[in-house]
Parts: C-alpha cells; sequence; structure tokens
C-alpha cells in the first residue's frame, strides 16, 4: 500500500483518502495534495521536512534495494510501485550523450492516480458517445488523465484502444471498460500503426500530444474513420490553435478544463472552428 509505503518511511500517519500527489524536497516541508489543495504535512504544528534519509527509504522500498535494477526506468521518467508513479530529481548521469541515472537525489514526485466514474460525462455527451474526435485542454492537475480513463470506461459497444506511452491512464483492466485495448508504453506512432493494422479500432485514446508528428498522426486516425480523444497542456483554446503542432480538421471537438474548482471541471467546450458551443 501506498499509505505504508509514506508512513513507514516518514514515520507519521497520513491521511491518504482522496490523495493525489507527494513532494519530497530535500530540506524542504513535505507537500501533499488532494487534487487541487495543497499542503504541507505537519506533526504537532511543526511541517516535517524532507530529508536524505526519506528519500532513500522510499527508493528503497520502490526498487526493492536495487536501485541500479531501476535505474533506466527513472531515466526515462518514472517507477511503477502499486498504482503509484515515482519520479526523481537529482544530478543527471549521461553515457554517449544520453541520460542513464541519476545521483544526488534531491526530491521524489510520487503521483497516486484514481479512477473518477463519471468525470468524462459531459464529455462523451459533448462527442456524441464517441463519434466525435476531440482534443481536452488543460494545465497540470486539471484531470486530464482522469477524464481519459473514465472516457475509455464510459463508451460501450465500441472498440477503443488506450496508447498509454507514458504509463498514466491504465491502472488494470477494470479502469478501462470491457471494450478497451491497452498498449502500454507503446509511442503514438507505432501505436497507431499497430491499432489500424491489427485491432480494428473505432475510437483511440492517448496521452498528451507535444509534437507537431503526433498530432499528424491523429490525422491518419481521422483519414482512417477512427475517433481520437487527446488531451493537450495548455490553459484556453487559444494556446493550441495558435500552437506550432496543430493540425486542422483532426478534432470535431475543444473542451478546455478548468483549475479553479477542481479536477475534471469543464470551463468551455468549442467546434472545430473554435466557437464555443
Amino acid at each position: 500500500m501506498i499509505k505504508s509505503l509514506l508512513e513507514n518511511s516518514i514515520g507519521i500517519e497520513i491521511d491518504t483518502k482522496n490523495l493525489t500527489e507527494v513532494r519530497v524536497r530535500k530540506g524542504l516541508p513535505i507537500v501533499l495534495s488532494y487534487g487541487v489543495i495543497m499542503k504541507t504535512l505537519n506533526s504537532h504544528n511543526k511541517e516535517i521536512l524532507g530529508t536524505s534519509e526519506i528519500i532513500s527509504s522510499i527508493i528503497a522500498t520502490v526498487t526493492e534495494n536495487s536501485f541500479y535494477a531501476f535505474e533506466d526506468k527513472f531515466a526515462r521518467g518514472f517507477v511503477d510501485y502499486q498504482g503509484a508513479k515515482i519520479a526523481i530529481c537529482g544530478e543527471g548521469v549521461y553515457k554517449n550523450k544520453q541520460l542513464i541515472s541519476f545521483k544526488n537525489i534531491t526530491s521524489l514526485a510520487i503521483r497516486i492516480p484514481r479512477a473518477v466514474l463519471g468525470i468524462a460525462d459531459k464529455i462523451v455527451k459533448a462527442t456524441e458517445n464517441g463519434e466525435l474526435s476531440c482534443l481536452i485542454i488543460g494545465k497540470t492537475a486539471t484531470g486530464k488523465t482522469t477524464i481519459l480513463r473514465d472516457f475509455a470506461h464510459s463508451i460501450k459497444g465500441k472498440n477503443i484502444v488506450v496508447i498509454d506511452e507514458r504509463g498514466e491512464i491504465y491502472l488494470g483492466q477494470k479502469s478501462l471498460g470491457e471494450y478497451a485495448d491497452i498498449l502500454e508504453s507503446v509511442d503514438k506512432e507505432t501505436g497507431i500503426m499497430l491499432a489500424i493494422r491489427g485491432l480494428n479500432p473505432d475510437i483511440i485514446i492517448c496521452d498528451e500530444l507535444y509534437t507537431y508528428n503526433e498530432m499528424k498522426e491523429m490525422y491518419r486516425c481521422k483519414l482512417a474513420g477512427i475517433s481520437v480523444i487527446s488531451t493537450y497542456h495548455g490553459d484556453n483554446i487559444q494556446s493550441i490553435l495558435n500552437s506550432k503542432i496543430f493540425v486542422e480538421g483532426v478534432f470535431d471537438r475543444f473542451v478546455v478544463l478548468e483549475k479553479t474548482r477542481g479536477r475534471g471541471d469543464v470551463f468551455a467546450i468549442y467546434d472545430n472552428k473554435g466557437e464555443r458551443i
């Protein structure tokens, strides 16, 4: 349990109900996030600071006392531990100009993904039950990945392929419903090729778009008659329409999420011309 990991390493009881993220930074207060609410960890009205010992204890547990067996995973982003995602910061170690590990670790980011049923209801409706392609726009902690997960879970009677390149959508088969196939830790270009060639999807769901080539792959799906549902890090529709990666004609709907009220709150929905509906 993630609760045991934290309490055994930090040494005090922690409220893990609805906990979504923990930041342990050496010499600074440990920060807990409950959705959009962030607070420092306290004991007897005293802030608990991150230490080298706490960081080392967490890493030792996560890696089963063999950091070197997991260092390539840390270098690629994070290590999975009982459903949580553990990422580290520190001094990068390079070989042949490629990041291969970290040393002198200074902080940990522990993200705890959760399934939230019903959070995608408005987007399911806006896309006409997945018939229309949709880009979900929001900043960090607005619930983009949680919505993707629930969207897959909510659609019935259609073949869905989830391309989970960063390993953040999939929380076990039940989290995606009975109509979804998962391609985990597969890049979008490869995943789309595999999906189109062999999996006959009606809908492809993938995590955050970063590049023009990824957007072009989404357009390839659209030309093949496949709906695509993806996300983009931004705070309004102009952030994507003015972006260098944007390809016109891919998405029928744009959904902008609101951070101030909580995860998954829909602020606005736009059509493919950028008009609010």
